[in-house]
């Protein structure tokens, strides 16, 4: 197995950091020069994937292995170059179709972003992106679910497998979590991300808000996107929010989000995005908009 240490040395260009933590050699901008990626635009998948086979049959040994250490971050750092490469080809030969082509197509993105920009370095811990011409802040995305069942994502279903391709593709390069607990409603569960407390300690734990509930996540409470401004971050917010609306201090944009889009109540309609549920805000409208 390829699986072995984790890491090592780049061999060329820069490095990007992988799920885990690891060290992944990216193309430098000179190595793209050779063999640059095809766009696959208004291609069918099969199209695209011959296409971007092509390209990788075209690029020489040393610009595969950092596709392949890119595209399987995870590699065993006591091969050599040339059984690295091989035990890496063999791990993408055993791909479905499906894998192979978004492993290739996020190889080149990484790649042509690598070459346009440069390698980013990590800020130290603490530093955020404050004051740093030469350090950058990770990105940090979370996405958030209600509700939703074991069988209700791709890579655990039976009959769904083609649902959630992107997630699939996430979730393949980084870390399952198959043994991860969480509240059982929405508003309970939120309140636990965004404080990183058990609800029955913030009041949160026993009900969702209704549309005419006068309550939501305790003021005294700092947030998550609270702690990110803090440490310099721009913090947005796109989705459902569901702790509280019914006084603005409770609003997102008052909780620590510079912008919010999305629905402050329980539900709303998936296609045009309106809650289906009336409520009230009182006092100052500050920070609805």
């Amino acid at each position: 197995s390829v699986r072995g240490a984790k890491g090592g040395s780049p061999t060329q260009g820069g490095s990007s950091t992988g799920p885990s933590g690891t060290q992944a050699a990216v193309p430098s901008v000179e190595a793209l020069d050779e063999a640059t990626c095809s766009a696959c635009d208004g291609m069918s998948d099969k199209a695209c994937l011959s296409a971007l086979d092509d390209e990788y049959d075209a690029m020489s040994d040393k610009i595969k292995l950092s596709y392949l250490r890119d595209a399987y971050p995870d590699y065993d750092s006591s091969l050599t170059d040339k059984a690295c490469l091989t035990a890496l080809e063999g791990e993408l030969a055993s791909e479905t179709d499906k894998t192979r082509l978004s492993l290739l197509k996020d190889a080149c993105a990484t790649a042509t972003a690598a070459a346009t920009s440069g390698p980013v370095v990590a800020a130290e811990p603490g530093q955020g992106n404050v004051d740093s011409e030469l350090k950058a802040a990770p990105h940090l995305i979370f996405m958030m679910v209600d509700d939703q069942g074991h069988n209700d994502i791709g890579y655990n279903s039976d009959d769904l497998d083609w649902a959630t391709p992107f997630i699939d593709k996430m979730a393949a390069r980084g870390v399952k979590l198959d043994r991860y607990y969480t509240m059982h409603l929405c508003t309970p569960a939120r309140s636990a991300l965004m404080t990183g407390m058990y609800p029955i300690h913030t009041g949160m734990a026993h009900d969702v808000i209704q549309p005419s509930a006068p309550w939501g996540l305790p003021l005294e409470f700092d947030t998550m996107p609270q702690y990110l401004k803090k440490a310099g971050y721009l913090t947005h917010m796109v989705g459902k929010w569901h702790l509280g609306f019914y006084q603005s201090q409770y609003l997102p944009r008052a909780r620590g989000f510079d912008k919010f889009y999305g629905i402050l109540t329980g539900g709303g309609n998936h296609y045009t995005h309106v809650t289906t549920e009336v409520f009230s805000i009182r006092g100052s409208n500050h920070y609805t908009h």
